[in-house]
């Protein structure tokens, strides 16, 4: 077994039985109302992969609702005359704002190679900030999001890769100095959903949003269910920064118990523009971009199992998502495996 996977796998053991003595001494307490801090880590070691998506994380911080945008306390956060132009201005809906910052990398599947690799994925990072709007109350859905950030060496993505793996005594990568070049992001996603099913404790949502922009321009469609002991509101479908966008669309329930629920998903991606897969967007002469072999898939399947356990003042969160094949496999190195399937751990808090 690869030595970080011990780390992983002692951390979701930790973790869940945490979750586990918190269901049993559960107490009558309302979820009180106070911003929220989430710190989001995704990693694809949990299947024993480390090509294409590698890692991410996210800091996030979500107001308060609020019945009027203009009274959205906690966050500060760029996009409020938009909001009022894009958000519906119904009075049975809630608004919330939030801000995150985050980084993602990815690489190929040999990290050991200090050659260019033109027939498998690119060594990529990105350090970015999103700023994100949500109107929403327990049968539909309006949120939008913008995202600035850097692709290239600025993101500091080679030095978080080597020194993580050095601490863990994992595999020093030997490629980043053939990664994407330094690229500017600017990113806006728009996203739309509505109850199909909603019942004490079952509900189930259609969603569906855009991307437009230099990291990605594309559409997502699909059903996200959600099982047990749940909060109102709707589902979070996690996802790495500049791939989507983040939000908390939940209330407490009013009975005030301790929220542990499952979710499910499933939903297809088509997309026109995706830097992790095809090269930069519009920087000139990087090697891998404009020499590389392989040839990516523009649409793809992806489903997503979660457990969830959230208390009035803290909560913890596991995603598992699996995707289908994101690039011909015809196209790639012999032997390589091509696994775009990641796991993610995300806490939450809500201080005084």
């Amino acid at each position: 077994m690869q030595p970080y996977k011990h780390y992983f796998i002692l951390l979701t053991g930790i973790f869940g039985w945490v979750a586990s003595v918190a269901a049993q001494a559960d107490e009558q307490i309302p979820r009180r109302d106070r911003p929220t801090w989430r710190v989001e880590i995704a990693n694809d070691l949990v299947f024993g992969s480390d090509n294409q998506f590698s890692n991410g994380f996210t800091i996030q911080k979500h107001s308060t609702t609020s019945q009027d945008l203009s009274d959205l306390r906690g966050v500060r956060a760029f996009g409020k005359g938009l909001a009022r132009r894009l958000l519906p201005q119904d009075n049975d809906l809630v608004y919330r704002k939030a801000l995150s910052v985050g980084q993602i990398l990815g690489t190929p599947d040999d990290l050991e190679n200090p050659d260019i690799i033109l027939d498998d994925a690119p060594y990529v990072g990105m350090l970015a900030a999103q700023s994100s709007w949500i109107a929403f109350n327990d049968t539909k859905f309006t949120g939008f999001a913008m995202t600035i950030g850097i692709v290239g060496e600025y993101s500091f993505a080679e030095e978080v890769q080597t020194g993580f793996h050095s601490l863990i005594d994992a595999t020093e990568p030997q490629g980043w100095e053939h990664q994407l070049d330094n690229e500017p992001v600017i990113n806006f996603y728009y996203m739309k959903k509505r109850k199909l099913w909603n019942k004490p404790s079952f509900d189930g949502a259609f969603n569906f949003d855009v991307s437009v922009g230099n990291f990605i321009t594309g559409v997502d469609a699909g059903i996200e269910m959600r099982f047990g002991r749940k909060p109102g509101g709707f589902a979070y479908v996690p996802d790495v920064i500049g791939r989507g966008m983040a939000y908390d669309a939940t209330f407490a329930r009013e009975d005030g118990r301790t929220e542990i629920y499952g979710t499910l998903s499933a939903r297809v991606w088509a997309w026109a523009v995706f830097m992790p897969a095809e090269g930069n967007t519009f920087v000139n002469g990087n090697e891998w971009t404009d020499n590389n072999t392989i040839s990516p898939e523009n649409v793809v399947g992806q489903a997503t199992a979660g457990f969830h356990v959230v208390r009035p003042s803290w909560g913890l969160h596991f995603t598992w998502t699996i995707a289908t094949d994101n690039v011909d496999k015809d196209t790639l190195s012999p032997g390589i495996e091509v696994e775009n399937d990641y796991g993610f751990i995300m806490f939450e808090w809500r201080f005084q």
